[in-house]
């Protein structure tokens, strides 16, 4: 339940999907809205600018500085 700006009180709408949802309640900055079921979106948390890029769709210079990374890793030793 929430209440109107006429302090009305409105029943919320079940959650009937099978998809994770959370309220979201978006106000104009001096009037609250009624809330609403809703996803994450990645610009939610900040991923805006984030694509889920195969790795076979990615650039051979990365794959070869990893590779370089791992055989030096391999070589390190400890000094005592």
């Amino acid at each position: 339940m929430y209440s109107s700006a006429a302090n009305t009180p409105t029943r919320l709408a079940a959650n009937t999907t099978a998809t994770k949802k959370f309220l979201r309640m978006t106000g104009t900055g001096s009037a609250g809205a009624a809330p609403a079921w809703d996803t994450v979106s990645k610009s939610d948390v900040g991923l805006g600018n984030v694509d889920n890029t195969a790795d076979t769709d990615k650039t051979v210079k990365y794959a070869n500085m990893l590779t370089g990374f791992a055989s030096r890793a391999d070589s390190f030793s400890w000094g005592n």
